[in-house]
């Protein structure tokens, strides 16, 4: 069987032809056919065969195997057409030469290696003469029109450069007009009117082609707005000046020279051949890791080669960024020796010393002229100015397949004009810098390179020492992979000393990393370009003022992340300011964004901005240091009393000057900080306390108590309290110390540890009565009355609330007076007394509401529906439990929530609602399972008797 796609979908048999009337398997076989010898994933021709704005109908898979079936039943008549089942997909081959696309391509790789022009252009016009028309022009599937375009443009591209070598023949009269039938179909197409400019020139017709030049002009100002590129201008201006070289060449017996554009500066025979550059330098022995991200560059330039690519008369540009040392080098080497042979117009390779040894990038014009020498252009021919050295070098890639890698990019403006027009050529650049704007505007595709996990990391080692060295010593291998935090250059360097040491034990380079003062000294591997710190300075070296300060500044900054406003607190500088800084540092990789607003550092980055930071000095260091202490103790103490204004409130220093605070509009904004930065505080809190930043370290713990409670983050609140006691007993303040005692105290409890919680507590109040702290006092005695609640004595549960409540109202404490009141409700409940109960929770509840305090009114509103329940009122124990729960969910109490959903069930079973205590018990579970797990079971439990 034979196939057609260059032109209407055709299929024969032996001669005769075939065809196909439904529309889905028609287009199916198309999408087949353009994968010819590809699996194609079912979605693929989905999207394709159903690419109007309602979307495919929902029997469209099956409709899919209904049309592969029949085209199978289709090529039973010729074993060599086969249509197999892939993972997701199918796959169509047939015999060789069976498609016209096929043929077409080898005819046009078969010319490239004929040895005249002659020749040459004999092939292409065989291939072109395969083409019937427009591509698919009877397959009207929208979903096609992007590999229509790109066959067209394909087309284009051959019929230009075969019209060049005729040209170059001398038989420019016999091509006139075909070239205005192509403008005609064509007529924005520069490279198309160029020849035919120079065609009729050649033939005498220099009015003709000027008259071409000038209509083609106004219909460009006309319709587009735009005016004409480089190089037509530059032919136009040589005609106009009757350029001796634009001159028909002299006939030869043999002729070998491989053609040149129609803009080219010499057509004579005195031109040296075509030179096909071969400029690649070696890559890597090893690419570990970078799999996908080969694959992805791989992706980019089939998606041009079939179609599939947007912009089909633009060249596949990718920008390659990534930090200092990750191996973006490597990784555009590596691919562009696999592909090599798809460019058989040459490959050209530039090291633009963005960030180097030398310190001065490689200047636009440099590059350029550079390219124009690899491409055998003679000094006399090179133009003055870079706008015509650019468009003279864009001429003579023009519609030829090469394959550009500029590597160590400084910026885009350097790379600009090395980007050539032809949509046969790819371009590799790799970058420190995000080059964005070669995104926003030549339609790069952008691929950030990261850091190696672990296994990949492992898998480096491994490709250089061999599996048996590795599995020796394990642990060693774990350490050194773990220093070099999965840079591949550090590993590399770890590398180099291995095998140049085949003797040594692993645990030797451990050992020799672990014992160096310098860390970051340790990866040297002997020059500049193996030395860690050296490539590191590259990308710090120029950067502005303001900028490396933000980045020194940053290595005071523990982590794990850091938001804008801390950055800014701990520089000093504006949001403004630093916000530009950040953006400058993002770009180069030296920090890295991980979401919006978020930034971290690389650990081996982190020790060169240590490096760099203690040259600033101890006093600075120490300012920054304590403007960090205070953002987050600052913002924390206002999210705190978001959280629960009850609290018994605490007075801290005012922020030094430059510190910026975080604002919260209400509870739910205070508590997803909290949640954001939970490991950034908890950071924080041990560095303030190893630099004897005493009071931050006590009133950190503090701000945090509540957010850690309600989280069920206990062990972290045990923690964060032990640090506050120890800094608020060195700075011999016992107001922090009470705290401390009492918040040691109730973490305690929350883990059932009663005996260690009652010596914290008994000290917290001992405290309180030493410093007559009246209200100090009464808040451990609702702890202690929570302990002994624990503990089964609610007679002395009991007897701690109602001192907790006499203690409340001497101190005139307003929401403090209220929670005493509901606690001394709760235990009268749990003593059987319901209705005293009932009297004192409806005083809090009176209360609460006055204050407006949520997590006040939900205790109450559950402590409530228990005393109903003892008086087995069930509907109004049902209410209130319902109304406790939403109160809790509302302001994520998940712990509370889930407690409450317990007793809420119990009473649901009560009343004989089976199937609602069961659902209501599910969710309790579900949030209990991760705080608590002697409850989680507990449910369980009850669920299992259901």
């Amino acid at each position: 069987m034979e196939f057609g796609l260059l032109g209407p979908l055709a299929i024969s048999h032996e001669g005769s032809p075939i065809t196909l009337t439904k529309a889905v398997p028609r287009a199916t076989l198309a999408v087949l056919l353009l994968h010819h010898g590809h699996p194609v994933a079912v979605e693929r021709i989905i999207d394709v065969v159903w690419s109007e704005a309602d979307g495919p109908p929902l029997t469209a898979r099956s409709m899919v195997q209904r049309s592969v079936n029949s085209l199978r039943e289709l090529f039973k008549v010729d074993p060599e057409t086969t249509l197999r089942t892939r993972p997701g997909g199918y796959e169509l081959t047939c015999r060789e030469g069976a498609l016209d696309l096929r043929r077409f391509e080898d005819l046009v790789d078969q010319a490239d290696g004929c040895g005249s022009l002659r020749e040459m252009a004999a092939v292409l016009r065989e291939a072109l003469r395969l083409w019937r028309g427009d591509p698919l022009s009877d397959v009207t599937n929208r979903g096609l029109e992007s590999f229509k375009t790109g066959l067209t443009e394909r087309r284009l591209t051959v019929v230009e450069r075969c019209i060049e070598l005729e040209l170059q023949l001398g038989r420019h009269q016999e091509i006139v007009a075909e070239l205005q039938s192509w403008t005609d179909t064509h007529p924005f197409r520069e490279s198309l009117l160029a020849l035919l400019m120079l065609a009729l020139h050649r033939g005498g017709r220099t009015t003709d082609a000027l008259a071409a030049y000038a209509d083609f002009r106004a219909r460009l100002a006309e319709e587009v707005g735009t005016d004409p590129g480089t190089a037509v201008r530059m032919l136009h201006e040589r005609i106009l000046n009757n350029d001796h070289t634009l001159a028909a060449p002299v006939q030869r017996g043999v002729d070998t020279a491989i053609p040149q554009t129609a803009t080219d500066h010499a057509d004579t025979p005195s031109q040296p051949a075509w030179v096909v550059p071969r400029q690649l330098p070696a890559g890597p022995r090893w690419l570990v890791g970078r799999d996908e991200q080969l694959a992805q560059l791989g992706q980019a330039l089939a998606a041009r080669e079939t179609g599939q690519m947007a912009g089909a008369g633009t060249p596949v540009v990718v920008v390659v960024d990534g930090m200092a040392g990750i191996g973006k080098t490597a990784l555009a080497l590596t691919f562009a020796h696999q592909v090599s042979d798809r460019f058989p117009d040459g490959q050209l390779y530039l090291n633009l010393r963005g960030f180097g040894p030398a310190g001065t990038p490689m200047a636009a014009g440099e590059a350029v002229r550079t390219c124009l020498d690899a491409l055998a252009v003679a000094v006399d021919d090179i133009p003055t100015s870079l706008q015509a050295q650019a468009g003279l070098y864009r001429s003579l890639i023009a519609n030829r397949r090469m394959l550009v890698v500029l590597d160590n990019a400084a910026d885009a403006e350097q790379v600009r004009p090395l980007l050539p027009a032809s949509p046969a050529s790819m371009v590799i650049i790799t970058s420190r810098r995000r080059l964005e704007s070669l995104v926003a505007t030549d339609g790069a595709i952008p691929l950030a390179l990261e850091v190696l996990n672990a296994a990949q990391a492992y898998a480096l080692l491994e490709a250089g020492v061999g599996a048996a060295r590795l599995a020796a010593e394990p642990d060693e291998v774990d350490e050194l992979i773990a220093r070099c935090a999965g840079l591949p250059l550090a590993l590399r360097i770890v590398l180099a000393r291995a095998l140049t040491r085949p003797g040594f034990a692993l645990a030797a380079l451990v050992s020799t990393l672990r014992a160096a003062q310098d860390r970051l000294g340790s990866f040297d591997g002997g020059d500049p370009v193996t030395n860690l710190r050296v490539v590191f300075s590259w990308s710090y070296r120029d950067l502005p003022a303001d900028t490396a300060w933000v980045f020194r500044s940053l290595a005071v900054h523990p982590g794990p992340e850091m938001s804008e406003s801390s950055i800014a607190s701990t520089s000093g500088l504006s949001r403004p300011a630093t916000r530009a800084a950040l953006a400058e540092l993002v770009q180069l990789h030296l920090l890295q964004e991980r979401a919006l607003g978020r930034f971290s550092l690389h650990d081996l980055i982190r020790l060169y901005a240590v490096d760099h930071l203690h040259g600033d000095g101890d006093e600075v260091i120490g300012r920054a240091r304590q403007r960090l202490a205070d953002h987050y103790l600052h913002s924390a103490h206002r999210a705190a009393m978001l959280l629960y204004p009850s609290r018994d409130p605490i007075t801290i220093a005012a922020p030094l000057p430059g510190v910026c605070l975080d604002e919260f509009a209400g509870e739910l904004e205070a508590r997803a900080w909290f949640g954001t930065e939970h490991a950034v505080l908890l950071a924080v809190l041990h560095d303030a306390a190893r630099h004897g930043l005493h009071a931050h370290a006590w009133q950190i713990p503090w701000s945090m108590v509540d957010y850690l409670d309600w989280g069920g983050h206990w062990r972290d609140y045990i923690a964060t309290q032990q640090i506050a006691l120890d800094a608020s007993a060195a700075l011999g303040d016992l107001n922090g110390q009470i705290r401390a005692h009492r918040g040691l105290g109730r973490a305690h409890l929350r883990l059932g540890d009663i005996e260690t919680a009652r010596g914290f507590l008994t000290r917290s109040l001992q405290l309180s009565r030493q410093s007559n702290d009246p209200l100090g006092e009464a808040q451990t005695h609702l702890i202690l009355a929570w302990m002994h609640e624990q503990d089964g004595d609610f007679r002395s549960a009991l007897g701690h609330a109602e001192q907790a409540l006499e203690g409340m109202r001497a101190g005139h404490d307003g929401r403090g007076v209220a929670n005493a009141l509901n606690t001394v409700g709760w235990y009268h409940t749990l003593l059987g007394q319901h209705s005293t109960a009932l009297r004192y929770c409806g005083q809090a509840l009176e209360q609460h509401e006055q204050l407006d305090d949520p997590q006040g009114h939900a205790d109450t509103w559950d402590s409530l529906g228990h005393a109903h329940r003892g008086l087995q009122d069930l509907p109004q124990a049902i209410t209130c439990y319902t109304r406790a729960v939403e109160l809790y969910r509302t302001i994520q109490h998940g712990y509370d929530e889930a407690t409450t959903q317990a007793s809420l069930a119990e009473t649901l079973l009560l009343s004989g609602d089976k199937d609602r205590a069961r659902a209501t018990w599910e969710h309790a579970l579900t949030l209990l399972a991760p705080l608590d797990p002697d409850e989680a079971d507990a449910i369980r439990s009850r669920l299992t008797a259901l």
